[in-house]
């Protein structure tokens, strides 16, 4: 969920609320609104308990991870119509789940390591997921 970079930069409350959006993402049994309510849930409880600098990072996380999952969950058959020539068979091992998860990490990476920490974790979670929906593309292609 994180960047092994920023790692020791993380506290301990901010490193069990990444691991609480973490395992919802990885929850195969979660659909949309299933996840963005945890999502929600982790938004709450980095409000009242966590500080200033750590709830920073939580809530770049949680919005850009939100609204990253709800585009790539409404315009997945966009991308499978692209990519595939409107062979459905892609949509099985598309995930983007995991398209959303890149990009909470990188806007992780960005709140954590930029000097403006609303603008890194904006820069750090732009198009992560772009570049995770390639290499799914590419591994399944090529592997």
């Amino acid at each position: 969920m994180w960047d092994n970079t920023v790692q020791s930069s993380l506290t301990a409350k901010q490193k069990e609320l990444l691991s609480v959006l973490k395992q919802a993402i990885d929850n195969t049994d979660l659909d949309l609104n299933q996840t963005l309510d945890i999502f929600e849930s982790v938004r709450s409880r980095a409000n009242t308990e966590c500080t200033g600098e750590e709830r920073i990072v939580i809530i770049a996380a949680v919005e850009i991870g939100s609204n990253s999952l709800i585009y790539w969950n409404e315009n997945i058959d966009e991308w499978v119509a692209v990519f595939s020539n409107e062979n459905k068979s892609l949509k099985r091992w598309f995930n983007w789940k995991k398209l959303g998860e890149a990009d909470v990490s990188g806007a992780v990476t960005g709140a954590i390591s930029g000097a403006g920490a609303g603008v890194s974790a904006l820069a750090g979670g732009l198009g992560a997921s772009a570049g995770q929906a390639a290499k799914q593309i590419f591994n399944h292609i090529f592997n």
